[in-house]
């Protein structure tokens, strides 16, 4: 298969496009219900893998909770509802920890971080 080669004049262009922000919807089974959700950024993404470190669970927490943007899961009244006293506590209450972790997982893929987002063309000998 014949692949495209990136110039440099395709980069310049790219640099004149908007960047906006990008949505994507999410269907959760077990609720039978969409969520809606912003790619994570990169300062997102970096943040969750330095917690990562530590705790993998509070690592896909963060990335959840600061992605989702409908329905309003930072809402005070909900929190309240739920007795939580860590706003990031609101995920565990609605989403199975493997819902969780497929969220994150998903807006990962969606930012690029999958197995098959890039591969190897062939080897370049000097």
């Amino acid at each position: 298969m014949e692949y495209k080669k990136l110039k440099l004049e395709d980069l310049i262009n790219k640099a004149g496009e908007k960047k906006g922000d990008k949505y994507v919807e999410i269907y959760i089974k077990r609720l039978d219900a969409t969520i809606k959700a912003k790619e994570p950024d990169n300062t997102l993404i970096l943040e969750s893998i330095d917690i990562l470190k530590e705790n993998a669970h509070e690592s896909d927490l963060h990335l959840v909770y600061n992605s989702i943007i409908e329905p309003n899961i930072k809402d005070s009244t909900l929190h309240e509802a739920y007795n939580v006293s860590r706003p990031l506590e609101i995920l565990d209450e609605i989403f199975s920890l493997g819902e969780i972790s497929n969220i994150a997982k998903t807006l990962l893929k969606n930012s690029g971080y999958e197995d098959n987002s890039v591969k190897l063309v062939e080897d370049i000998k000097n």
